[in-house]
């Protein structure tokens, strides 16, 4: 194959050598740009040093890690631009689950209107940064961010680079008005940000602590963990949902992921499927099992979360055509539903001090992130990246727990799991190889190093 004059013959290395050079083009290009225009650049800097102009960031309906991700990242790159931030309040519709209600009150006997009045974030950021401050004639202007591959692919990942790109749209703006100006960046495109977030301190360093916001928040509205108080804290997160495997009462297996390729096909077992990020929930029990008696049986007071099977259902039967089954079978499928997730867990029970949250209602959702933010160990697995955005926003290395990440023998990299200095924090266990001792021993040597470090 020959690509750019290179002749290889391995097609995969053939890409990425292209890629490679592609890379390196764009960002001697766009260098060369932004030298060539570096006298407008200035005038950017030197009309926003003598205007009112304002930003705020207007969000799409991701969930709440992705949301906040953005946030960060948008809000460094206004505070660059040296623009003046008015805030507009966040809300997630994918984190707040109208139609459901819990099936206990939350221990904290408080209700929130969403995910972000739990957290205490628009209280804070509305008496930081009020909206009265704006003159009654201010010029809003919409400007759409592209997805952060875009920047990438183009060599653009610095924050010098990719404010000096933004100065040269936003120059027009400022030379056409002396009116005060809002800015208001929204996105184009769905993206979490999450790579140029872990690139580079200039993204993910923050000004705002969104941890001592949450625990200031708490204090005004507690809520409990309900540990020992001689134990750890052991926080399980199992993805299900709309990226898990339906046991057919026939005995077949059923992807319902709908992004991938062997979706809504039957398979005569779960290992078949071939998908490299799926584990099913016996293999979380079986680790977690193992892990408990290889350690003190007193070290833990483990949660257990799972958004469970509910929303895989709703799947399944809304993709009903995509299913060659008769009428009998779809019926014999709905005899088993409602029951599904308590036998899915069931064996969760046979686990001393242990507390399981099945479910996707809001309380479940407050009580999910409590937990993982006050927790020493977490075990999760690849068929998400909630809980480590969640850490890598709330969490320094003082504060970050030991993460040990489930993987197949063929899922390897953990890259995009958390800023640089947060990767020390997350284990890879290959589920199909490893040693509950070896374990044991790496939990203990990291509780012993933060006993060092609280003395």
């Amino acid at each position: 194959m020959r690509i750019f004059g290179l002749i290889i013959k391995n097609p995969s290395l053939a890409v990425t050598k292209a890629r490679e050079k592609l890379l390196i083009f764009a960002k001697f290009y766009y260098r060369i740009i932004f030298l060539l225009k570096r006298r407008q650049i200035r005038q950017y800097d030197n009309l926003v040093e003598h205007k009112n102009v304002f930003f705020t960031i207007e969000l799409d309906k991701s969930g709440f890690t992705d949301q906040l991700i953005q946030f960060i990242v948008i809000y460094n790159i206004g505070s660059a631009l040296k623009l003046k931030y008015i805030h507009t309040d966040l809300y997630s519709g994918r984190s707040f689950n109208e139609g459901h209600q819990s099936e206990k009150k939350n221990n904290s006997s408080q209700k929130y209107k969403d995910v972000y009045d739990f957290l205490g974030i628009n209280d804070y950021f509305n008496q930081m940064f009020s909206k009265s401050t704006l003159a009654e004639k201010t010029i809003n202007a919409d400007y759409y961010l592209k997805d952060d591959s875009y920047f990438l692919k183009r060599g653009i990942a610095g924050l010098k680079d990719l404010t000096a790109y933004i100065k040269l749209d936003l120059l027009k703006l400022l030379n056409h008005s002396d009116n005060d100006i809002l800015v208001k960046f929204r996105l184009n495109g769905v993206s979490s940000f999450f790579n140029l977030y872990n690139s580079s301190k200039d993204y993910h360093t923050f000004e705002h602590d969104f941890r001592k916001i949450y625990e200031k928040q708490r204090l005004k509205r507690p809520l409990s963990l309900n540990l020992k108080h001689s134990s750890h804290s052991l926080f399980v997160h199992i993805r299900q949902g709309d990226t898990s495997v339906i046991k057919m009462p026939w005995e077949k297996f059923v992807l319902v992921w709908g992004r991938m390729e062997n979706s809504f096909k039957e398979f005569s077992s779960f290992e078949e499927i071939g998908n490299n990020h799926i584990l099913a929930v016996d293999t979380y029990y079986r680790f977690l099992a193992d892990l408990l008696k290889s350690t003190d049986n007193n070290t833990f007071s483990t949660t257990v979360f799972s958004d469970g099977f509910r929303r895989a259902f709703r799947m399944l039967f809304k993709n009903r055509e995509k299913v060659n089954w008769t009428e009998a079978k779809w019926e014999q499928l709905k005899s088993v539903k409602a029951n599904y997730d308590n036998e899915a867990f069931r064996k969760f029970s046979n686990l001393d001090d242990l507390k399981l949250y099945i479910g996707e209602d809001n309380d479940k959702l407050y009580d999910l992130i409590h937990h993982a933010l006050n927790a020493d160990f977490v075990i999760i697995g690849t068929q998400q990246r909630m809980i480590p955005k969640l850490l890598s926003i709330y969490c320094d290395t003082s504060k970050m727990p030991l993460v040990l990440v489930l993987t197949n023998k063929m899922f390897k990299s953990l890259n995009l799991f958390g800023r640089p200095e947060l990767q020390p924090f997350f284990v890879r266990v290959n589920v199909e190889d490893y040693k509950p001792q070896t374990l044991a021993t790496i939990v203990n040597q990291f509780l012993q190093s933060r006993i060092h470090q609280k003395n």
